[in-house]
C-alpha cells in the first residue's frame, strides 16, 4: 500500500522517522514549509495520486488567524480535489498541532506572546473540532 504525507513544515521531520521505523512501508513524504490549506490543492496535480491507496494531510496551522468559515470551506475543496484525483484512496486528516512557548521571549514580550499563544491555542482546539466533526461526516480518519 502506497502512502502520500502532504503538509506543511511541521511533518518535515516524519522522514528520519519513517526512513527508521516504516521502512517496509512505501511512503511518500512532500514537506511545504509555510504552505496553507489551499497549496497542497496546487501541487497535487503534479504528484500520480492515482498510484497512492492513503494520503494524511497535515495542513491550517498557516491559516489559523483566518475566519473558522473559510478553514472548512477550504479544507471541503482539499478535500473534493483529492477525491476527483483518486476517488478511491482513504483519506486521513492530521489536527493542527497547539504551540507552545518561546524559550527566548524575557520579560513584557514573553507576557504578550503567552496571551497571543493562549487565545491561538483556543482557537486551534475550535479548528480541530470542526475538522473532526467534518471528517465524522465525510466517513475520513481524523487524529490528532
Amino acid at each position: 500500500m502506497r502512502t502520500l504525507i502532504i503538509g506543511d513544515s511541521i511533518i518535515k521531520y516524519l522522514g528520519d522517522l519513517i526512513i527508521t521505523k516504516l521502512s517496509l512501508c512505501d511512503v511518500e513524504l512532500k514537506s511545504f514549509p509555510g504552505i496553507k490549506i489551499e497549496g497542497p490543492e496546487k501541487k497535487l496535480s503534479s504528484f500520480d495520486i492515482g498510484s497512492f491507496d492513503y494520503i494524511l494531510v497535515h495542513v491550517g496551522t498557516n491559516n489559523s488567524s483566518e475566519l473558522l468559515s473559510s478553514i472548512v470551506s477550504k479544507f471541503n475543496r482539499l478535500l473534493d480535489t483529492i477525491r476527483n484525483l483518486n476517488p478511491k484512496i482513504k483519506l486521513l486528516i492530521s489536527g493542527l498541532v497547539p504551540r507552545g512557548p518561546n524559550r527566548f521571549s524575557y520579560g513584557f514580550v514573553f507576557a504578550a506572546y503567552g496571551t497571543f499563544l493562549s487565545s491561538l491555542n483556543i482557537k486551534i482546539e475550535v479548528i480541530n473540532a470542526e475538522l473532526e466533526q467534518l471528517a465524522d461526516l465525510q466517513g475520513l480518519y481524523f487524529f490528532f
